[in-house]
């Protein structure tokens, strides 16, 4: 259920994004990477989603769902946070630093579970996040997760797996997924971790394995780690 002031905001913005209904799909040249070997510079595929008739809704989503995404154990706001939490951390003798970082995860999340296990939570959030009425938000999700079209050309596709490229709630969408995937794998190592910090698909922890584990058990666990089990 919406309030008159998002039902309003909705109604004007959604009209007003109807006369071009679709997201724009555009490349974006990765000048910073080195050139494949047939001389082409690499390139990002980006979905402009700002003018689409679902972008309205799409911002709506993300305004519901930022309270839940920073709700999550290891999340941090972005860089400035991420500095303040290296400057006052205090590493034991022994503590390794390592990075990990999820290759492709927007496409990579695969959106029939990613809406299982969000909607789950959504439901079971709903009583401690009285700002957001589960039923509409679920709903929404499915209308911006699912209905992702876009244009390249003359040509028209709609995204039939991973994240939905371009939305507003793509983010923290990712975040969560992610954050209810730590809270199942995460307590088993917990001991192992100091510091644990998450940003959409870039991790940054301290490793410190207990006392006289060998060198050969200390990688073993570490690459368990990093791959999520």
């Amino acid at each position: 259920m919406l309030d008159d002031h998002e039902y309003a905001y909705l109604q004007h913005h959604t009209r007003g994004n109807a006369k071009d209904l679709y997201s724009y799909l555009y490349l974006m040249f990765k000048v910073h990477k080195k050139r494949r070997s047939n001389g082409e510079t690499p390139t990002r595929p980006v979905c402009s989603d700002v003018a689409s008739v679902t972008n309205p809704i799409g911002k709506w989503v993300d305004l519901m769902l930022q309270p839940i995404a920073q709700s999550m154990e290891t999340y941090f706001k972005d860089s400035f946070s991420f500095k303040d939490i290296i400057e006052n951390l205090v590493l034991p003798p022994g503590s390794r630093l390592f990075t990990a970082d999820d290759v492709s995860m927007y496409t990579n999340i695969n959106t029939d579970a990613a809406m299982a296990v969000i909607s789950t939570f959504v439901i079971e959030k709903q009583y401690d996040s009285p700002h957001y009425h589960a039923e509409t938000l679920i709903r929404a999700l499915e209308i911006v997760m699912r209905d992702n079209i876009v244009k390249f050309n003359d040509k028209y596709a709609r995204q039939i797996s991973g994240t939905a490229m371009g939305k507003p709630p793509a983010p923290c969408w990712a975040n969560i997924f992610e954050g209810l995937h730590e809270k199942d794998f995460l307590p088993r190592w917990r001991s192992f971790l100091p510091s644990y910090k998450w940003f959409i698909d870039d991790v940054h922890a301290v490793w410190l394995p207990p006392a006289g584990m060998s060198h050969e058990k200390q990688r073993s666990q570490l690459d368990r780690l990093q791959g999520g089990s």
